[in-house]
């Protein structure tokens, strides 16, 4: 258990939890219990992003999850579909951004 010092405001760490209990049970005014505060949510992320290659992408990203587009502006739509059911819309001036730098790939240099 991870123990609190409410004097020098210190954490003592994996703290034996017999004695952790002991010290706040017998001291509540000196020692508690603490918790880690949960990180704070992570706002998913759009952007324009060109690859080494030069490829231009479209990037969608919330927390560990990511995801690209490499095709048309006009096909964004359908790329929203397939993201998660929380994941937000593409905001309006990344759209703008990548319709501006998107060139359409030749199949000939494929």
């Amino acid at each position: 258990m991870d123990v609190f010092v409410t004097s020098t405001q210190k954490v003592f760490y994996q703290i034996p939890s017999e004695i952790a209990a002991l010290l706040c049970n017998a001291l509540p005014s000196v020692f508690q219990r603490y918790e880690k505060p949960a990180p704070p949510p992570v706002d998913p992320s759009w952007k324009v992003v060109k690859f080494l290659s030069g490829k231009l992408a479209l990037q969608y990203q919330h927390g560990a999850f990511t995801s690209w587009f490499q095709s048309s502006p006009e096909k964004i739509p359908q790329f929203e579909k397939t993201l998660p059911a929380d994941a937000s819309k593409c905001p309006e001036n990344v759209l703008r951004e990548y319709t501006a730098k998107y060139v359409p790939c030749d199949p000939a240099n494929l």
